[in-house]
Formats: C-alpha cells, structure tokens, sequence
C-alpha cells in the first residue's frame, strides 16, 4: 500500500511544504495499518523482518519502492528504536545509500527518515555518525546545484520570484538546454523581459 504514490512532475521544482500532495487513500491506509502492527508485534518480532527486507526494496529500480522503504524505516523507528538501536549501522548505511537519489520523494523521505532515526536513537547516532550523516544531508537538500526548467528563481536587486519556463547558455552562442552545470550561468526566461537584465541570481 506504500507504493501507491503518484509521481506528480509538480513536485520536482516544488515549493510547497505540502507532504501529502501526492499520497493516495491506500497510502495513507498503509501507514496506518504499519504503525498498528508495529505497535502490536513489538520490536523483537517486526525488526529482525524489517532488516532482511527492506534492503532488497532498495536493490531495485523503482521509486516508490526506495520510499516505501524510507516511510516504513521510519514509522518503524518511532515504535522500535530500543530494539533498532542494535542495527544502527545498517540502518544509517541503507538511509544514506538513498541520499543522492534523483527522484525528489525518495530524497524527501531519506531526509524525513534520517530525522527520526535521529530523533528515537539519539544520542548514539549523533555521536557514532555525524562525521558521514551531516555531509550527506547538506547535499541531499541542496537541489539546486543544476538548475532545470520549471525552477524558481529569485532576483537579489529587483526582489521578485521567477519560474525559468526556458533556460539556456550564451556562450559563445544562445541556445537552451534542459539543465544548466557549473560555468553555465545564464538563464533565459519567456514571459519576463526584465529577467534578462544583469542580476544575482538566486535558485
């Protein structure tokens, strides 16, 4: 029932909080119904399953199964933590393996889990991890290293928010791209003449 979750091309250039913007009413079931098994089946009896399983969710390509396991990782850890604490290296490792995933939701949920292991385990995950745990958070919320149509984008001197509905490259010549890399720094914007001025850009 986690893995019944649109993949809304809305949240990729987000800007939102809303968490729940593309979760189905199975979804939600799903959630419920973990954490009620959770709870009745106790730590001793739902980890050990939990450790075998979950891992292989992440050995294949699909999203949603990369999230279902974040999701469920998580709702496990507020329930179980006493009994967790004694994977916290295999648990850390499988939640920072997702950290650079390209697809937003599993970002998303990686960061969301990371936060209540942190919550439930610490302070022996702060102490034990932080040295692998705080690198790799930086840079998983840090989107915006190659910024792609459809972004928001903000204008230091004028003080106005923007979407790039084009972007593109000027040098030597004009031509648009889908994604700007470093040294790539111009943005080419439809509808908004004044965003071609000389401005600092924020994305």
């Amino acid at each position: 029932m986690l893995l019944d979750i649109e993949d809304d091309p809305g949240l990729h250039s987000a800007d939102s909080e809303d968490e729940d913007a593309n979760e189905s009413s199975n979804y939600s079931a799903g959630q419920e119904c973990l954490d009620r098994l959770v709870i009745s089946l106790g730590g001793n009896m739902i980890v050990p399953v939990a450790s075998e399983l979950l891992p292989a969710y992440l050995d294949v390509p699909e999203w949603q199964k990369h999230h279902a396991t974040l999701i469920a990782l998580a709702q496990i850890a507020k329930v179980c933590s006493k009994v967790m604490i004694k994977n916290l290296e295999q648990m850390v490792t499988m939640v920072l393996n997702t950290f650079p995933s390209p697809h937003p939701c599993v970002r998303w949920a990686a960061i969301n889990a990371i936060g209540q292991l942190s919550t439930d385990m610490g302070p022996d995950l702060q102490v034990q991890y932080h040295q692998r745990v705080l690198p790799a958070l930086a840079a998983s919320m840090d989107d915006f290293q190659n910024p792609q149509k459809g972004d928001r984008i903000y204008f230091m001197a004028s003080k106005k928010d923007y979407f790039a509905d084009e972007i593109g490259v000027l040098s030597p010549n004009q031509f648009q791209v889908d994604e700007l890399y470093a040294g790539e720094e111009n943005l080419m914007l439809k509808e908004q003449v004044e965003a071609l001025l000389q401005e600092n850009i924020i994305l």
